[in-house]
Order: C-alpha cells, then sequence, then structure tokens
C-alpha cells in the first residue's frame, strides 16, 4: 500500500476504505508510526512499560472524554482499576502488533467498536472508534504523555 518505506521518525495514516450500506467508509487504517514495525514481548514480560495507565476515548459524537484507570500485567492482559462505567474491553494481539475492544457509547446505548495499534517505541496505544458522523480517538498510556500525537 505504501510507495516506499517510511523512515524512522516520519508518521503515515492511510484509510482503508471499504463500502457500507450506507456508502464507503473507513474500514480501518494501514499506519507506520515513527519506526514502530513489530510488537516483541517475552513470556511473562509487558509489551508496554505501563503499570498504571489511562484508556481515554474521546471525540466520536461523546458529550465529555471517557477516563478509564487500568492496568497492565506481566501477561499483557488489562485490569480496569475505575468503574469502568462504560463497560470498555481492550484486547492486546502480541503477534500482530494491534488492540481491539468495544465500549457502549453513553449517547447510543450500543457497543462501539474499537480498533488501534501498540506503538512500543512511545510506550502507548492509540485507535479509533465511529460516532454515529465523527470519528473518535482511543489513547492506551501514561496520563502525563497524552496526548501522543499533536496536531
Amino acid at each position: 500500500m505504501f510507495d516506499s518505506v517510511p523512515t524512522p521518525g516520519t508518521s503515515i495514516l492511510q484509510p482503508v476504505l471499504g463500502w457500507t450500506q450506507s456508502g464507503w467508509s473507513i474500514s480501518s487504517w494501514n499506519c507506520c508510526l515513527d519506526g514502530n514495525s513489530s510488537v516483541r514481548a517475552l513470556a511473562g514480560s509487558p509489551v508496554l512499560n505501563l503499570s498504571n495507565a489511562v484508556v481515554l476515548l474521546e471525540g466520536g459524537n461523546l458529550a465529555s472524554r471517557a477516563t478509564n484507570d487500568v492496568l497492565l500485567s506481566l501477561f499483557n492482559k488489562l485490569t480496569f482499576t475505575s468503574t469502568n462505567a462504560n463497560k470498555l474491553r481492550l484486547t492486546l494481539s502480541l503477534p500482530t502488533g494491534l488492540l481491539a475492544g468495544k465500549f457502549i457509547n453513553p449517547q447510543t446505548l450500543r457497543p462501539s467498536p474499537i480498533k488501534g495499534a501498540l506503538l512500543p517505541k512511545q510506550n502507548a496505544g492509540g485507535g479509533f472508534f465511529l460516532g454515529t458522523n465523527q470519528s473518535g480517538a482511543l489513547y492506551l498510556g501514561t496520563a502525563e504523555d497524552f496526548p501522543l500525537f499533536t496536531p
């Protein structure tokens, strides 16, 4: 999909369009961010160095930012330490470096799927979800390092 291999330190995010009943929409993203090309973690070691972290959801027609406190275990499982009112679920896939999940959107009261990627060089993860007519962003990392990318 890329015309050339991006050099480290560059950020490329390309949408992959897919057809839905309502027309063309972004079905996924191809990305290469700051040289993150693969995720490798040894058994019993976390892929990201996060003991106390947050998952932030914003945009996507949400009335306000949703914040969830999480712990990342040695076996790369997320445990929610806050109330998790929006029933957020995230799964980290180490072979692919992707994250996926869903949450209950408080505006629609329906599950909203989340897709994203782990970014070990930034010690974080990022992703997106779709609202009714806006896209939203997911951030996984330390509260001090948010936002991951600035416009």
